[in-house]
């Protein structure tokens, strides 16, 4: 893998405007290979792969330029040909270590969001390749938790947070509002948050795995 260079790593800014797009009619696909969640205020790390489908190998010179985007951050540089093959050989792949910052945030946004990576600068975008990834939420937001049934989950943006332990035993627990409760979910990490009620309710709860299945729905 040919190791992420700081951008822009040449002498010269990435050209802007209606130039030809890096390889360009060359028979070339794009991959993005993405192995951790975004997180504000660190770079997220991913890896482009540029496979070569043709017969003949693919030159890198001139070395081509791009333009990376996640949220409202974008980021233009140049590959690092300088410690890349002159050319991707036929039926043959390469790939670079690639990163973007993830900085001007607020907090408590999260979600999925795609990362979106294209051959060329602003004006001159050639093959665009784009992933979804997940933002990890941070800070705190405003919640209503559901509470007629006992303290068993929320749901957070299409994010599932299942209380750890429950509370309750079924019912509302003493203190907490008859069918729900309003306040304050302060994210600890990406897998656990404190709920802070209006009327000084406590509660933890811990991220859902993808097989895990909300308990309130089943609650009457």
């Amino acid at each position: 893998m040919i190791p992420w260079l700081s951008s822009p790593p040449g002498p010269n800014p990435v050209p802007k405007g209606n130039a030809e797009p890096p390889l360009a009619g060359q028979p070339i696909s794009l991959q993005l290979i993405v192995d951790e969640r975004a997180r504000r205020g660190e770079p997220l790390k991913f890896i482009v792969r540029i496979a070569n489908l043709g017969s003949e190998p693919v030159p890198l010179a001139p070395c081509p330029y791009y333009r990376v985007q996640y949220l409202p951050h974008v980021e233009t540089g140049y590959l690092n040909c300088d410690q890349a093959p002159d050319a991707i050989p036929p039926q043959s792949h390469l790939d670079f270590a690639m990163q973007i910052n993830v900085q001007r945030l607020q907090p408590g946004i999260g979600g999925t969001y795609d990362l979106l990576w294209q051959l060329g600068g602003e004006g001159a975008e050639g093959k665009t390749v784009r992933t979804p990834v997940e933002l990890v939420r941070t800070g705190m937001m405003r919640v209503t938790v559901p509470s007629h049934c006992g303290v068993l989950s929320v749901t957070v943006e299409g994010q599932l947070w299942l209380a750890d332990p429950p509370l309750g035993d079924h019912n509302p627990p003493p203190g907490w509002d008859e069918n729900q409760t309003s306040g304050r979910l302060i994210f600890l990490n990406p897998d656990r948050a404190e709920f802070h009620g209006d009327q000084g309710q406590r509660a933890t709860f811990r991220r859902a795995d993808p097989v895990d299945t909300d308990p309130n729905a089943e609650c009457e």
